[in-house]
């Protein structure tokens, strides 16, 4: 909590003066300030272990395969990457157009 309130007061300033927002009155209430629940910690102890592996190399296979399957369709402007080190969903990714218009300004 004391760190959030420190953030809050060095970047509400700039954040006012340069982009006309400010920071929520409701956005502590999201904090858990009371600690972690025991249900949370239950499924933590679980899915820590060899049955949290297990769960995990089964969603990785089933969604590898799938999005690779659907890669084929999505045609040449797609950048989807799935590779075990990264996983990059932009079917239709814009950032070269954006930064294209953006340096003729500059």
């Amino acid at each position: 909590e004391k760190i959030y309130d420190r953030f809050k007061e060095e970047n509400e300033e700039w954040l006012a003066e340069n982009y006309g927002l400010k920071f929520s009155e409701n956005a502590k209430k999201h904090m858990d300030i009371e600690g972690e629940s025991k249900l949370k910690k239950i499924f933590e102890w679980i899915l820590n272990g060899w049955l949290g592996n297990l769960i995990e190399k089964l969603l990785k296979k089933t969604f590898k395969k799938k999005t690779l399957h659907k890669m084929k369709h999505l045609g040449p402007e797609a950048n989807v990457i799935v590779n075990d080190d990264m996983l990059k969903f932009h079917n239709h990714d814009k950032r070269k157009e954006y930064y294209d218009k953006w340096s003729k300004h500059f």
